[in-house]
């Protein structure tokens, strides 16, 4: 398959966010499968997770000549890609060696993968879009999240306490030492809890894509768009 940086970089530099975030642990993942690779009926998915944070691609105007899953390293991924000298760049995923080769004439780049079996991925559907703006999350998110705890202290002080009503956002937080209020005070309405990394990753997500959808289900924030999903 062929990949444009211009196009196809700011996926990956979406995904390794997530893994470069405090809440990337991964005690029963090897690294090397921090980045999934899933192609399957002319198209390619990426994805990429860990306890706290799932999100997916579909890389458009990419169409792999075959079917497979493999794994690798997001960050050495990442900052071989990031740092490749030409926009257009061939790759070869080479099932024997567990490698991944890319390059051009000039230059050749090789990557250890991890085969992944029984992978699939499927985008959430039939969610129910919340009735707010993306300018409206994000106020609610900087007006409460410097006055979170920080990681080292305990939960639920290191999150922001987050809620709708009225088709309104309100949020608060709280690092015992003061508090910070946004729309109404919090009074036993039905909230959630989302941690101060986890906001950052989202306010990431947003500045970098358009057109972005949020949803609540199962006690998860979504934030969906043509071709991916945060979750």
């Amino acid at each position: 398959f062929k990949l444009n940086k211009a196009e196809h970089l700011v996926c990956f530099a979406l995904l390794n966010k997530i893994e470069k975030s405090k809440l990337s642990m991964r005690e029963n993942k090897a690294a090397s499968s921090s980045l999934i690779f899933h192609s399957i009926d002319g198209k390619l998915y990426i994805q990429s997770e860990n306890n706290f944070c799932s999100s997916k691609f579909l890389l458009k105007n990419v169409q792999p000549t075959e079917n497979g899953t493999f794994g690798l390293d997001i960050s050495s991924f990442f900052n071989a890609l990031n740092n490749f000298p030409t926009e257009e760049i061939q790759f070869i995923y080479n099932i024997e060696e567990n490698l991944l080769i890319f390059g051009n004439k000039k230059t050749r780049v090789s990557l250890a993968t991890a085969p992944v079996d029984n992978f699939s991925v499927s985008f959430s559907e039939d969610l129910e879009p919340l009735n707010i703006t993306v300018d409206d999350f994000v106020h609610s998110i900087k007006m409460t999240s410097f006055s979170c705890a920080p990681d080292f202290d305990e939960h639920p002080y290191t999150s922001i306490l987050w809620f709708i009503e009225d088709g309104k956002i309100n949020a608060q937080s709280s690092d015992k030492h003061r508090i910070s209020v946004f729309g109404k005070k919090y009074e036993l309405q039905q909230s959630y809890l989302i941690s101060k990394t986890i906001s950052d990753v989202v306010l990431y997500y947003i500045e970098k894509i358009p057109g972005i959808v949020f949803s609540l289900y199962n006690s998860k924030i979504y934030l969906t768009w043509d071709g991916g999903e945060l979750s």
